[in-house]
């Protein structure tokens, strides 16, 4: 360990963990005592990650019901994730009271939320530390969770990566790092599953994507399936019809059409395909704009060697700008060329917001996919060109939305609170 890691723990162990473990003491004296209360460990805003909104939007539902449970950096993380979007979230504690709750309480369950960034190191070690223990489920956020499993095994060289996949799925490859490791791992039909499963025990997985049950078979044989339990909840989609464009590019002050794509730019996202969709459009005399709004954009097109003239970048906005930025763009587009299970909160809020999406099919599930517009998986920057194009020609959305009120955030929380 580095002398500014040892260094890090310690001011946090020293000042920072001691403050919040008051205010959760604090806090705790807001829930009622009643028996059957269930930890949530998940990652919390304001983690660059959508994972932490997404969920604490389905916790916060049941306050005296869910307690979640994350390691904040520091008071003002803290303080933040309590005041989120201008509510009390009053059941949000920090890591170092958990002990503390599991005495004050009874709880009856656990659940983990793990997605695949360094994000949920932490939520995945506690749930490595409570192997033996019963009632426990993991909420995968989606089915490729390679990144938390070799994190913890710190096993991201060649030769110890190589042995983990030898010592989990029996296989002898070589990782030769030649290509993105996210695509050897899909090459290879390899999620991580099966490791975090014999990590931490837990046979019980809460998902948000019909597909997501499919993607176990890769992992699983007919026998180990035979002992596992997966529950599928609606993807919440919350009302958000009332956000306001952003100023800048609201309709009225711009002279050509605006496509946006949302979140972590990527291959697996096709990210490179939509920027020369809509190059190949400006050459035709099309003005038409490209809008990234999310996490490492410019590191991202810093890789490419491709024409960004037409793109817009907003760098790691604000929940509230990163809303308004959704809600200025005539079309959006969200690919996932290769499915892994994922829900998308960005598909999920531009629905809340009424707002055209073109996205891959088999992606959207669970009854949403007829709000969207479903491509074929790699589709070619040439015909995504024709299809944007269709969409920004087309009518105003004529879907039935009041069919999405049974997909809210509050029936998710119930969903859960009654499946488990």
């Amino acid at each position: 360990m580095k002398v500014k890691d040892i260094i890090k723990i310690g001011i946090y162990k020293i000042f920072l963990q001691p403050i919040n473990w008051l205010l959760s003491l604090l806090l705790s004296n807001f829930q009622k005592k009643h028996s059957g209360k269930i930890l949530i460990y998940s990652v919390m805003p304001p983690a660059t990650t959508g994972m932490a909104s997404f969920a604490l939007k389905i916790f916060n539902k049941l306050k005296n019901k869910f307690l979640i449970i994350n390691k904040f950096n520091n008071f003002f993380e803290y303080l933040y994730a309590i005041f989120y979007e201008k509510q009390f979230n009053s059941n949000i504690f920090d890591i170092s009271f958990d002990r503390q709750l599991i005495k004050k309480f009874t709880v009856d369950k656990k659940i983990f939320v793990i997605g695949n960034s360094s994000h949920h190191d932490e939520t995945f070690r506690k749930a490595v530390l409570s192997k033996g223990e019963t009632d426990r489920y993991l909420y995968l956020g989606e089915n490729l969770l390679i990144t938390p499993a070799l994190n913890y095994l710190k096993a991201w060289k060649k030769d110890a990566m190589e042995k983990v996949i030898l010592k989990y799925y029996n296989k002898k490859l070589n990782v030769t790092f030649d290509e993105d490791i996210n695509i050897f791992w899909v090459k290879n039909k390899i999620s991580g599953l099966k490791i975090i499963k014999e990590l931490t025990g837990i046979n019980k997985f809460i998902v948000f994507n019909e597909n997501a049950k499919e993607l176990f078979n890769n992992e699983f044989s007919q026998e180990e399936l035979n002992e596992i339990e997966i529950i599928t909840i609606k993807p919440p989609v919350e009302d958000l019809t009332n956000i306001i464009p952003i100023r800048e590019l609201s309709y009225h002050s711009r002279d050509y059409k605006l496509v946006g794509s949302f979140g972590l730019p990527q291959a697996q996202k096709s990210t490179d395909d939509i920027i020369e969709a809509v190059n190949l459009l400006n050459n035709k005399g099309i003005k038409i704009k490209l809008l990234l709004a999310g996490y490492d954009i410019n590191t991202y097109l810093n890789t490419l060697e491709i024409n960004k003239e037409n793109i817009i970048v907003y760098e790691k906005p604000s929940s509230a700008k990163f809303l308004s930025l959704m809600k200025a763009v005539d079309t959006a587009i969200q690919l996932r060329p290769n499915n892994q299970g994922e829900t998308s909160g960005c598909i999920s809020e531009l629905l809340g917001m009424r707002q055209k999406i073109i996205t891959t099919k088999g992606f959207v599930t669970n009854g949403l996919e007829k709000f969207c517009i479903n491509v074929e998986p790699y589709i070619s920057p040439q015909r995504l060109a024709d299809v944007i194009i269709e969409t920004l020609n087309s009518k105003d959305n004529s879907y039935n939305y009041d069919t999405l009120r049974e997909y809210s955030f509050s029936n998710a929380a119930y969903q859960i609170k009654e499946q488990l």
